[in-house]
């Protein structure tokens, strides 16, 4: 059931030509990446994680235009490292990928 459908709850639409980021602890056991894409290109993007001390470099999708990106890690980061953004031009119904 989608968010905007559950007693009257919308979520925050994202702000055309902006880019906004939320890094998540779900209690403490989970990690979430929010990427919310208000451009009309896509976005991609690298990633690397630090767990237990150790970084390494992890697999991100990309964000397609005008949508919210979420990834998803079943245990703790201490440390999530972005680089890399680049906009690229994107093609209405093409499938995203992930790298």
């Amino acid at each position: 059931m989608p968010v905007g459908d559950v007693a009257g709850i919308s979520p925050d639409p994202i702000p055309p030509n902006e880019v906004r980021i939320r890094f998540l602890s779900i209690a403490g056991r989970h990690a979430l990446l929010v990427v919310e894409n208000g451009q009309g290109r896509a976005l991609t993007y690298r990633a690397r994680m630090t767990v237990g001390g150790q970084t390494r470099a992890t697999d991100v999708c990309i964000v397609m235009p005008h949508l919210p990106s979420y990834e998803h890690w079943p245990h703790e980061i201490e440390r999530l490292e972005l680089s890399d953004f680049r906009f690229i031009p994107w093609a209405p119904g093409r499938a995203p990928s992930c790298q």
